[in-house]
C-alpha cells in the first residue's frame, strides 16, 4: 500500500493518500516541475551549417519521378538494403 505518514491528534499512522484526503479535506498534489526556460538562440553544428549554406545540385524530374513512383505503389522497398545503408551511414564503409 501507498501510504503516507501522518500524525492526527497525536497519533501517528500510516494511511492511504486516499484516506488522509477524507480525514483532511483537501487533496495535496505534488509540486510541479518546473519547466526548463525556453533557448534564447540555436547553435548549429559547423556541419549543419556547411549544409545550410551549400547549394546541392538536385534533380528535380528525378525526385518527381521517385514520388509518382511511391504515390503509386511502384518505388521498390528493400528493408534489407536500408539496414545496410544506415549502417554504412553511421559506421562507414568498412561496416558492411
Amino acid at each position: 500500500m501507498n501510504g503516507i505518514s501522518t500524525k492526527l491528534d497525536g497519533i501517528s499512522a500510516v494511511v492511504s493518500t486516499a484516506t488522509r484526503d477524507a480525514l483532511t479535506g483537501a487533496a495535496v498534489k505534488p509540486a510541479a516541475k518546473p519547466s526548463p526556460p525556453a533557448p534564447s538562440a540555436i547553435e548549429l553544428s559547423a556541419l549543419a551549417v556547411e549544409a545550410l549554406r551549400s547549394d546541392a545540385p538536385v534533380d528535380s524530374a528525378r525526385v518527381e519521378a521517385i514520388r509518382t513512383a511511391i504515390a503509386e505503389g511502384r518505388y521498390p522497398v528493400e528493408p534489407g538494403d536500408i539496414a545496410k545503408a544506415m549502417i554504412r551511414m553511421e559506421f562507414g564503409d568498412d561496416a558492411g
